[in-house]
């Protein structure tokens, strides 16, 4: 029991060890762990409160509040299979210490179920962050103060996280497999990604659409669930003292929990075995070498590593793919966008071109490939330090590709969204403009902060571009900070200053802020780089 208790408690740091810092490396692996759980906390909590606020109030405006435990549920198993997914099939069947435990004296199903349960911790802990806050919301809004409701959500949960698990490892798993089938095949795990991420994408988006009608919805699945939502409509239903409902979902939900680690246990040696096999070519030609500047190929290289690298590409350029696809939308149904932000706000022209600003700076922020470039080096990066190459020129092509990656997108949505809206010229040469100047900023911190967070000895990529400090920073920070500025502008500066103004103000900040970073950057970063 103590020595599966040793393997739980490794298994379970090294899941949520993504987010250490060097300084908490120094200062010891729990504390930095602890760091990762608490920001991970922070996050959670702040989609809990929101997406169940969203859903109380739709569902309470309708007369049925009490189905937000339906929907907090099914929501929770979709977020978190989002957030673990990519991570729980490399730490499931890879990882650094998968030859050493091999080599230990314990069996391959007690290597299994230390993992399977350190993933369930993980997933414990993410359930609870989510369902309480609902809990309370929903006891606040409808008036049902209830210890007995409490008592029974603390005890269900577990339940969800054991569903969430398992949901968890068989995509993680399958995921994890298909990448390593397709190492090779560069298209065809772009393509597979793509897919993926379009259909997250189409549920995101749709989101809005299906609240009016949330509550009919919901109390349909209620009333006759399909099979795949059972287990929900079971926690639904045990929540509010139904202990046949409970009976049934603690059967079920330890039954495939229980499965699925005796099958990956039985078969963790030929599984791990196969996802790490490689094919080698034999269709290598010889051609003639072309020659460039040290810069063209620093930059060309980071293009090769995005693009074989589809985790990395997909998650650094999702705002891309979203701008991309307004502005298809803004050119197809520009009549109805430019009705609906005049409904929706009264917007007039100044009005409409700071939405324009605020939204593709907004996505353009999102997009930080610097940010995490030096960590994905990893063991590589001493071939970097010991090139013929100033410490100015890899900082500055990480900047400068991720400049290249995103500037030619923010032209085509300034230029279709302007356009769609009916926005003059100078309106939409200063949308590009702030958006080049906030992509600029957001390049050259991201060295910054990638520098001042690394992570060099991360076991696989998944961990650097989902969970490491310097990928989650810029996201949320560019959100946030250009999020509040738009809100500012439109709510209250916008009475007291013209938009061009504005924008030209904000792009004088942003460019001294970007002149700061190169300065740190020559600095402070040069340093650090030698340190590493």
């Amino acid at each position: 029991m103590m020595r599966l208790k040793a393997l739980v408690r490794v298994s379970f740091m090294q899941l949520v060890s993504g987010f250490k810092t060097p300084s908490a490396r120094r200062s010891g692996k729990t504390t930095s762990s602890y760091g990762s759980l608490a920001f991970l906390g922070f996050i959670l909590l702040y989609i809990s409160v929101m997406y169940s606020g969203m859903f109380t109030e739709a569902l309470r405006e309708a007369g049925r509040p009490e189905l937000i435990f339906l929907l907090m549920s099914i929501s929770s198993a979709a977020m978190l299979l989002l957030l673990f997914a990519f991570s729980a099939g490399a730490a499931l069947f890879g990882g650094r210490d998968s030859e050493m435990l091999l080599a230990l004296p314990v069996s391959t199903f007690e290597i299994m179920l230390s993992k399977t349960l350190a993933l369930f911790l993980e997933n414990l802990f993410a359930c609870y962050l989510l369902m309480l806050p609902a809990t309370v919301i929903y006891m606040t809004g409808a008036g049902e103060a209830s210890l007995l409701l409490l008592i029974m959500v603390i005890i269900t949960t577990p339940l969800l996280a054991l569903i969430s698990s398992s949901l968890t490892m068989l995509v993680g798993a399958a995921v994890t497999w298909l990448g390593s089938k397709t190492k090779g095949n560069k298209l065809a795990a772009n393509i597979f990604y793509l897919v993926f991420f379009a259909a997250v994408l189409y549920f995101s988006f749709n989101l809005n659409s299906l609240l009016p009608n949330l509550a009919q919805q919901a109390g349909a699945l209620m009333e006759s669930p399909p099979w795949y939502f059972l287990p929900f409509v079971l926690f639904s239903r045990a929540v509010f003292g139904d202990f046949a409902a409970f009976g049934l979902l603690l059967l079920g939900s330890l039954a495939v929990f229980a499965l699925l680690t005796c099958l990956f246990g039985r078969g963790y040696k030929s599984i791990t075995s196969a996802m790490r096999s490689a094919k080698t070519r034999s269709d290598f030609k010889l051609s003639s070498v072309r020659s460039s500047s040290q810069m063209t190929a620093l930059i060309r290289r980071e293009g090769q590593r995005l693009y074989s690298t589809p985790i990395y590409l997909f998650n650094t350029c999702f705002g891309l793919l979203i701008l991309l696809g307004l502005s298809v939308y803004a050119t197809i149904e520009r009549a109805q966008l430019a009705a609906f932000l005049s409904e929706a706000f009264g917007a007039g022209s100044g009005l409409s071109a700071a939405l324009v600003a605020g939204g593709v700076c907004l996505l353009i922020g999102t997009v930080c490939t610097s940010s995490v470039s030096l960590s994905l080096e990893r063991n590589t990066l001493w071939i970097l330090k010991e090139s013929p190459l100033e410490a100015e020129e890899i900082f500055f092509s990480k900047a400068l590709f991720n400049m290249t990656l995103c500037l030619p997108v923010a032209l085509i949505s300034c230029l279709s969204l302007g356009l769609a809206l009916s926005l003059s010229a100078l309106e939409i040469l200063l949308c590009f403009l702030l958006a080049a100047a906030v992509n600029a900023m957001v390049s050259f911190f991201g060295v910054l902060i990638n520098l001042k967070f690394p992570k060099l000895d991360a076991y696989n990529d998944v961990i650097i571009v989902k969970q490491s400090m310097a990928a989650v920073i810029p996201i949320f920070g560019s959100m946030f900070i250009i999020g509040a500025v738009t809100a500012l502008y439109l709510t209250l500066l916008s009475r007291f200053l013209s938009f061009p103004a504005f924008a030209l103000l904000c792009i004088l900040l942003l460019a001294s802020l970007s002149y700061l970073a190169v300065v740190l950057l020559r600095t402070w970063g040069r340093r650090v780089l030698a340190r590493l």
